[in-house]
């Protein structure tokens, strides 16, 4: 089975490159250069700026760790990552035709070979390899820099243009410009706050690593002990519903295929349902998700797409607002039933509907085509014929 889905893999990329029209392949070449020609200038400027903070403060000894070509490849993977993400992400020629050919969901990583095997990808790369070869200041140590930035943006842009995909992102260009100059600006203001503060954050840094090597070894050990139990519990969670899920099976003699995707998003996403149950002469087509961590709220939205929130309040301040997008929409066969199965569960989860802003939802709610439950609920409904109550 493995070595079949890797031969169609193959297949798909090899006719996604032959659609690849020079056209398009010029544009995105020329904006990878106009990224570099904006990038590498100004991270060698606001290194220059951060190392001219550091003599002139009694900290300039701190630059034997700290060296100025450890501020360079830092700088220079902020302020390519930025600039080359804002011009990818509003080429609209390159987004309309990847849309055009992408029907399943695009994940970060799993993008990532269709990237590295595309006809752009080693041209990208001689480009890269060709500016640090000529330039006196960038060399061989910041071409996997740029290589792996490129790469792993393009995925990411890509994984957004997917999650947009209902969602004009046409803009004139002078605004397309104007997005980038903000970004940019951004970007600056930014860098130049790391700058301000570096000299006096970095030598408390140097004291826990060089004076407490105890502590910050307790540290690393606590957060590794901390996101183990995360998987753990997720994983015994799970591992116990499939166990009570299959004894009610045989007892009640309910039909029950062949369980894949066990760990569905807990380690990676699995696309299409995980397990089909026949019961009291109903099918039911389910789907694992997953809350790790408990206090993150799940928001559903419309055309199968969700997010986990999360959000950080400072008396009242909001110092993060951000949502994971994630896609819980499958396809059933006619006649089955389609029941997301969330578990771990999360202590909260919201409704989003057009127009109507998000209301609290809890196990049993009808989500469109789909009813979400948690696994204990699913397992006594399912019991008692009450599924589709």
């Amino acid at each position: 089975m493995q070595k079949e889905r890797k031969k169609e893999r193959k297949k798909e990329r090899k006719k996604e490159r032959k659609k690849e029209t020079p056209l398009t392949l010029l544009i995105n070449l020329l904006f990878t250069a106009a990224s570099l020609l904006i990038a590498m200038p100004l991270a060698l400027s606001l290194q220059k700026t951060a190392v001219n903070v550091f003599l002139d403060t009694v900290f300039a000894s701190y630059l034997n760790t700290l060296t100025p070509g450890m501020i360079l490849f830092a700088f220079l993977f902020f302020a390519f990552d930025g600039i080359y993400g804002t011009l990818r992400f509003y080429n609209f020629r390159e987004r309309t035709a990847f849309l055009q050919k992408r029907n399943s969901e695009v994940m970060i990583l799993a993008e990532l070979p269709r990237v590295i095997f595309s006809l752009e990808f080693p041209i990208e790369a001689a480009l890269f390899a060709a500016a640090c070869y000529f330039s006196p200041v960038y060399s061989a140590v910041h071409f996997p820099l740029l290589l792996a930035t490129c790469a792993l943006r393009k995925a990411a842009v890509r994984r957004k243009w997917y999650l947009m995909r209902r969602k004009s992102a046409e803009k004139k260009w002078y605004r397309v410009l104007g997005v980038l100059f903000k970004n940019i600006v951004l970007l600056v203001a930014q860098i130049w706050l790391i700058i301000i503060f570096m000299p006096m954050v970095f030598p408390y840094f140097w004291i826990i690593i060089k004076q407490y090597k105890v502590i910050a070894n307790i540290l690393i050990l606590v957060f590794l002990v901390f996101f183990s139990c995360i998987y753990a519990r997720a994983m015994k969670k799970r591992n116990d519903f499939i166990k009570k899920l299959r004894t009610l099976c045989e007892e009640k003699g309910f039909e029950l295929s062949e369980i894949s995707g066990k760990y569905s998003f807990i380690f990676g996403r699995k696309s299409g349902a995980s397990f089909k149950v026949k019961a009291h002469g109903k099918a039911y087509s389910c789907k694992f998700l997953a809350s790790k961590v408990k206090i993150i709220p799940v928001v559903f939205g419309e055309n199968g797409e969700g997010a986990f929130h999360y959000s950080i309040r400072l008396r009242g301040i909001q110092l993060l607002n951000k949502y994971a997008y994630f896609e819980y929409g499958f396809e059933a066969a006619e006649g089955e039933r389609k029941i997301l199965i969330c578990l771990p569960m999360p202590a909260k989860i919201f409704l989003r509907e057009n127009g109507r802003g998000t209301i609290p939802i809890s196990s049993g709610a009808t989500l469109w085509e789909y009813k979400l439950f948690t696994a204990s609920n699913f397992l006594r409904c399912l019991e008692w014929n009450a599924v589709e109550k």
